[in-house]
This record gives structure tokens, sequence and C-alpha cells, in this order.
């Protein structure tokens, strides 16, 4: 179901249709799911920023990452994912914004 993420060339989120878009965040969240259980492994950490890097899941999928790293909570890898999300566009995190000037 996620095979596909890292194939082909990078595309641009904002040129997509919305139902690409869909398609593209369920594949997101399947492979987020996965990763979850690894995130303390560096290849899942990789993986990761892969995603950030060719899919802007930092912006676009702001929930899905925090659920994938929630178990995490008390590490510095969390932390640092933290840090690089863009939590004020989502009012429901802002409690997090702390976090983003302690050092992971």
């Amino acid at each position: 179901a996620c095979e596909g993420l890292f194939q082909g060339p990078q595309r641009d989120r904002e040129m997509l249709t919305k139902d690409e878009n869909v398609a593209l965040d369920t594949q997101i969240h399947q492979l987020l799911q996965l990763l979850s259980p690894h995130l303390q492994v560096r290849a899942a950490q990789e993986c990761l920023e892969a995603l950030i890097h060719r899919y802007h899941v930092h912006t676009y999928n702001v929930d899905e990452v925090l659920a994938c790293a929630f178990p995490y909570h008390d590490s510095p890898v969390f932390t640092r994912l933290v840090q690089g999300l863009n939590l004020e566009i989502k009012q429901q995190w802002t409690w997090l914004l702390p976090l983003k000037s302690k050092p992971a």
C-alpha cells in the first residue's frame, strides 16, 4: 500500500489534485503506522526524514506524525521531531510549542 512512496520523481504536493493528496495522505498514514513501533531505530528515523523532505509531512501530516511519535514522548527523538513540525498551523498542538525551544 505504501511501496510507491519513494518511487519516481518528487512532486509538489501543492500541485496535486485533492484526490491525489487524499490518496497520498492514506499511504503516508499507513507507513507512519508501520514505522511507529520502530521509531527508536535509526532506519525508521531516516525513513521519516525522507517523508519530511519528499512530502513535507511536517506541514501536511502533523497529526499523523505526532500519533506515530507520541509513544516516545520522553525521548530526544520526540523532542527533535516536534522542533521540526509546523505546530503553529494546528491549534490543538500549540501546547507543544515550548518543546521547540528545548534542547533535544
